[in-house]
This record gives C-alpha cells, sequence and structure tokens, in this order.
C-alpha cells in the first residue's frame, strides 16, 4: 500500500487501467483499522516536526500531508482531532 489513502491508490490503479471492479474489490479487502493507524502513524511523525507552529498552521499542513497522500477529508480532520487533543493533554 506504501502508505497512500485510498484516492491515491484510485488514481494509480486507474492510469494502469484496472477495471473499477477490480478497484473496488481491492479496496474493500484493505483492513480499516490498518488503514486508520497508517494515516494516524504518517501524521503524528509529521506533528513532532512542526511543533513550533501555530495551531492553525499546524492543522493546515498536517491537512495537507494527509491529502498529498491521498486519504479522505474526513478521516484526515478526525485524526487531525484526535492527535491534536492528545498534544494539548
Amino acid at each position: 500500500m506504501k502508505g497512500w489513502g485510498k484516492r491515491k491508490i484510485v488514481q494509480h490503479l486507474n492510469v494502469k487501467q484496472i477495471s473499477d471492479y477490480c478497484q473496488r474489490k481491492g479496496l474493500s479487502e484493505i483492513d480499516e483499522e490498518e488503514y486508520l493507524n497508517t494515516l494516524y502513524t504518517y501524521l503524528e511523525k509529521e506533528l513532532d516536526k512542526i511543533q513550533e507552529l501555530k495551531p492553525f498552521e499546524i492543522r493546515q499542513r498536517l491537512f495537507k500531508k494527509g491529502y498529498n497522500k491521498g486519504f479522505e477529508t474526513p478521516l484526515i480532520n478526525s485524526v487531525i482531532a484526535e492527535l491534536i487533543a492528545n498534544t494539548t493533554h
């Protein structure tokens, strides 16, 4: 999976002209917990690098990193919220 989100996986499968059926079948086999942990771990590492930024900039930078990896917007936002909540306590 290369640490990619589903959007990026689909983009690359489209380039290789993989059928929609095969794409859906393959995506359905992704373990959701592992998928979420991949994003969480990736953004957690990024957060460690940018702690000195303002809160808005941190959110913005983390969102961009997750989005560029191909993860879905609602998932990115929920992981960012969880990470920030965990660092403020």
